[in-house]
């Protein structure tokens, strides 16, 4: 009969020479991984559709609960999808290509510059 696990059992691990995994009985593909330091994090373990074994950390134990690790179940389907285990983020809106644009319309356009091809396939490399 296995235990469930709370956070005063995550708490309670200590931290060993070496860094080991202790399995979440509440659910399944969830551990709890301790490093030598002391540091502790919740993370997942699934297959992609490939059969390759993915581990995503999910975060640090000081700023999660265990309940909150357990949600996210929706982790472990995107990597048994095949996708990448978290969204990943959209563009900022001072990316690279964003301020080029901006500085072409605003400087080189505004000037008509006549090495403007020139200075745009430089940016674009």
């Amino acid at each position: 009969m296995r235990r469930t696990l709370t956070d005063k059992g995550v708490v309670a691990l200590r931290p060993r020479t070496k860094r080991y995994t202790k399995p979440d009985p509440g659910c399944l593909g969830h551990y709890i991984r301790v490093m030598p330091s002391g540091a502790k994090s919740y993370t997942v373990v699934a297959r992609n559709p490939f059969g390759k074994q993915v581990w995503v950390t999910l975060g640090n134990t000081t700023n999660h609960t265990i309940a909150a690790a357990r949600e996210p179940n929706v982790t472990i389907k995107r990597i048994q999808q095949g996708l990448p285990a978290v969204e990943p983020p959209a563009p900022a809106a001072d990316s690279y290509t964003t301020v080029a644009q901006n500085w072409l319309k605003r400087y080189v356009q505004t000037k008509q510059l006549r090495s403007s091809a020139q200075i745009e396939r430089i940016l674009g490399k």
